[in-house]
């Protein structure tokens, strides 16, 4: 039985340290939440026509100059290319003192300060070897286990660079009254410098969403593991309690020889402990070296972690091993009689108990990931365009908004050459669902129109779509013939509908991209062609105006697919509201490549920006990875408890009475019949844990407890197994 304490005892020390990594991992994040929460002052950027224009964000950080107020705005995603989770903070300080960097903890370099605004500089928890990184700050994470996660800090000069100037803020002021003149001063400058237009200050009061789903997850992380901690002492208790008492024999032997209270506890227990809990710490160490690295904090709350729990059952049990030396009587122990009727009692009692905890959680992990799993799903359009930019805002300035005000369209002929270069350079995806977005569904709702959505083959090629004979459909930029997906059920109007795409392509091709555009005629494009697909498709659309009740997807919707061959000026307008270019961006060099293109074709001014296409629910989709890498982990861990839980007690019930068991062998015993203590533990106990663990009323209970059983089942047969090879000398000799 040593060998199994020593086995129970190690791994009791690697769940505690299992626990204290994901723990102390939470607390590192939670100090980069805490510092933009220690804004305590929220406000709102709306999303409207006059704050579209990212240029405002000048009269805000002019208005918080003035009130000496400083404010951060807090960013979100998922790197899908390093597969880590960035978290980013933009702020803007005055001057004012701020308490936004006591939660971090600086390794090198310096934070940021007044001074660096207006600048490109930042702090993080990754060295980049950047010239504009000033600050090192504190991270943990395991380079083998453990979510993976960057935290910076960016100057708000550099918001405009990946995202929308809209969007959720916090203030830090020292009063609500403080925020009022910070907020009306900002309404003021706005409507001084644009015509038209009168804000006030509680426009911006608006209450601001808050992303509190890492930390409910984390939470919820913390709280299971401090449950299982709880419940994996008192398992170590009663297990070690067994043991200490299931010595009874040696005891009596060695107080009979005139052994003290200290050195029997000691001989028989304390040295055992002390070892092990020596070569587990050291394993232990070894094993943080070889994930974190070398982390001193951590691995002191390891050892004090451990140290604590170890010192919390060693004076308890010797409170136990006391009790049973004092008043042990050597009669008693001749006979084989060991008093731990009482222990197996409380044992199975506490099996129960834990088992159906075990369960509960067990199925909330599972029902939560069961919900992710549908929301990773609705969302899994957006999140293959993670790694994705669009322009914004796409803006008339000078020469070209003067053009355009005399009739003209001064952007169209410039983003017509533009496109298919940037098309082949970063793989662009190319979507128009005008005709499905919400105010166009209410005007067009009744009116005889077929609507459509337009798509590149890079489209096709990211987001399947299926024929009539459930194939892949890929279409070549060299297509000169205008491509429509057809759903099948529309196959009896193929007339109809190849008389109204007839007459719309010739009117654009006519009127607009020959007579207009005085572009040469691309005759092939003309040419019409159908390609029926299968029924009870879901087309995404990148735009959260389209279908946002059935997660921006289009339910059978006929498909132009524009190619490079067959598009007119007046299809590659992708600076149009209903227009969406995406641009693969697979690093740094390519938004200079574009930015040098945007140059070259004299639109630099006309797009600034290139930002990622949801903010939101970019956020939503790390949020959704990060829940996954905690609750996975933690249900494996649970498993692997519960495992070990059914593992425990029935190894116990065999030490108690494997000589009876040997014995029944030997006089030719029925399996079942000699066997019939435990299995009649097992049904008895199952029995009380499927009535309480059926108050759950889980869909699914039924087969969670049924996987328990067989797993139960498995553990009783393989130590029947092994008790049934034991030596027989062995077993007589070691007697009961």
């Amino acid at each position: 039985m040593r060998k199994f304490i020593v086995c129970i005892l190690v791994l009791m020390y690697i769940v505690l340290f299992i626990a204290s990594s994901f723990v102390y991992s939470n607390q590192q994040f939670q100090n980069y939440e805490k510092a933009a929460l220690s804004y305590q002052f929220e406000f709102v950027i709306p999303n409207d026509s006059v704050h579209s224009n990212p240029k405002n964000l000048k009269y805000l950080m002019e208005a918080a100059s003035k009130n000496k107020v400083n404010f951060v705005r807090t960013v979100s995603y998922r790197d899908v290319l390093n597969n880590i989770s960035k978290y980013e903070d933009y702020i803007f300080l005055s001057g004012s003192q701020t308490i936004y960097f006591e939660n971090l903890e600086k390794i090198d370099g310096r934070f940021l300060t007044s001074t660096d605004m207006g600048e490109k500089r930042f702090i993080s928890t990754t060295q980049t070897k950047k010239e504009d990184q000033v600050g090192l700050i504190s991270s943990f994470e395991g380079k083998y286990f453990g979510d993976k996660h960057e935290f910076s800090v960016y100057t708000i000069d550099q918001l405009l660079d990946g995202y929308m100037y809209p969007g959720n803020y916090r203030a830090e002021c020292t009063s609500e009254q403080h925020l009022n003149s910070f907020l009306e001063d900002y309404a003021n400058l706005i409507n001084t410098n644009i015509d038209g237009v009168e804000y006030l200050a509680s426009d911006f009061k608006k209450e601001a969403e808050v992303d509190n789903s890492y930390s409910n997850n984390i939470e919820l992380e913390s709280n299971i593991y401090f449950s299982v901690m709880v419940l994996f002492f008192i398992l170590m208790f009663f297990t070690l309690t067994y043991y200490i008492i299931y010595n009874t024999k040696e005891i009596s032997i060695l107080k009979q020889n005139g052994y003290g209270f200290f050195k029997i506890f000691g001989k028989l227990f304390v040295n055992l402990y002390v070892l092990t809990f020596i070569f587990s710490n050291l394993c232990i160490f070894l094993l943080s070296v070889w994930n974190f690295g070398i982390e001193l904090n951590f691995w002191i709350k390891v050892l004090q972690v451990n140290f604590t729990v170890a010192l919390g059952l060693l004076i308890l049990l010797s409170v136990v091993a006391y009790i049973l030396i004092r008043f042990v009587r050597m009669t008693y122990c001749i006979k084989g009689r060991k008093p731990i009727g009482l222990i197996m009692v409380f044992n199975i009692i506490m099996k129960v108990v834990s088992t159906v905890a075990m369960l509960g959680i067990t199925m909330i992990l599972i029902s939560n990931i069961y919900l992710i799993i549908i929301q990773q799903n609705a969302l899994s359009g957006w999140e293959d365009l993670s790694n994705y930019g669009v322009f914004y805002p796409t803006m008339l300035v000078g020469e070209d908004r003067d053009a355009y005000r005399r009739g003209e369209s001064p952007l169209d002929m410039r983003c017509y050459e533009l496109y298919p270069v940037l098309n082949q350079k970063t793989n662009a995806i190319y979507v128009n669902a005008m005709y499905y977005t919400k105010e166009s569904l209410r005007l067009d709702g009744h009116k005889d129109i077929v609507k459509t959505i337009v798509v590149n083959p890079n489209y096709l090629s990211k987001f399947n779509i299926y024929d009539e004979n459930g194939e892949i459909i890929q279409i070549e930029e060299t297509e000169a013939s205008t491509i429509y997906l057809v759903p099948e059920q529309y196959k009896d109007k193929e007339e109809y509908n190849y008389q109204k795409f007839y007459e719309r392509q010739k009117m654009s091709h006519d009127s607009l991209h020959v007579d207009y555009y005085s572009q040469d005629p691309k005759l092939e494009s003309l040419d019409i062609e159908f390609i029926y697909t299968k029924s009870n498709q879901n087309v995404f659309v990148p735009d959260m105006e389209v279908f946002p009740a059935n997660d921006n997807k289009v339910v059978d919707p006929i498909i132009r697919v524009m190619t490079e061959e067959n598009s007119l000026v007046p299809d590659r307008l992708f600076y149009t509201r209903d227009s969406h270019l995406l641009m693969e961006l697979d690093g740094e060099g390519k938004y200079t490549e574009i930015e040098s293109l945007l140059q070259e074709y004299n639109l630099n001014n006309s797009f600034p920006h290139i930002i990622t296409p949801n903010e939101l629910v970019m956020r939503e989709i790390n949020g959704l990875k990060v829940a996954v890498r905690i609750y996975i982990p933690l249900l494996i861990g649970t498993l692997a408890f519960l495992a070990m839980i059914l593992l425990q007690n029935i190894y116990l019930v065999f030490q108690k009475n494997k000589h009876m068991f040997f014995v029944k062998k030997v006089f030719g015993y029925k399996y079942f019949n000699r066997y019939k203590s435990i299995f009649g533990v097992f049904i008895i106990t199952s029995l009380v844990e499927f009535i309480l663990f059926s108050l759950f009323a889980f869909s699914y209970f039924y087969l969670l407890f049924l996987m328990k059983t067989v797993v139960e089942l498995t553990i009783i047969y393989m130590l029947v197994f092994y008790y049934e090879k034991k030596n027989t000398v062995e077993i007589l000799k070691r007697g009961a």
